[in-house]
């Protein structure tokens, strides 16, 4: 009897060290995907960010409306430069509602990249 119960710990440690290993081997592979996904978030969000200038830089207000919802849809509202510029691209979106194409025409504020408008500033 005392044999077949120290057998039976040695099959209970055995089962509960597979399990415990097999959970690391998963919080293993979670991280993985977790930083996999962040980096191809950050991938997209870059992404639509140039997708936002060339369509502020167009001044297509069908293609800027569609930008602003991919942007949204990726979240880049939250952001440091994203809440930005998705603000400026509804801004820009209502003043071709309410004015029309004339009211960029010509503005730098709206189809300038940041490194036109620093150069721009400086001189």
């Amino acid at each position: 009897p005392a044999e077949k119960q120290a057998d039976k710990d040695w099959q209970l440690c055995l089962g509960l060290g597979v399990v415990l290993s097999g959970n690391l081997v998963v919080w293993w592979l979670l991280s993985r995907a977790v930083g996999a996904a962040r980096v191809a978030l950050q991938e997209s969000q870059t992404a639509a960010m140039g997708q936002l200038q060339k369509a502020l830089q167009s001044e297509d207000v069908v293609l800027l409306e569609a930008a602003v919802q991919h942007a949204t849809g990726l979240h880049m509202h939250t952001t440091e430069d994203g809440g930005a510029v998705i603000g400026m691209a509804n801004e820009a979106i209502g003043a071709f509602h309410q004015v029309g194409k004339a009211v960029v025409k010509g503005s730098q504020a709206f189809t300038a990249s940041r490194e036109e408008l620093s150069v721009s500033l400086v001189h």
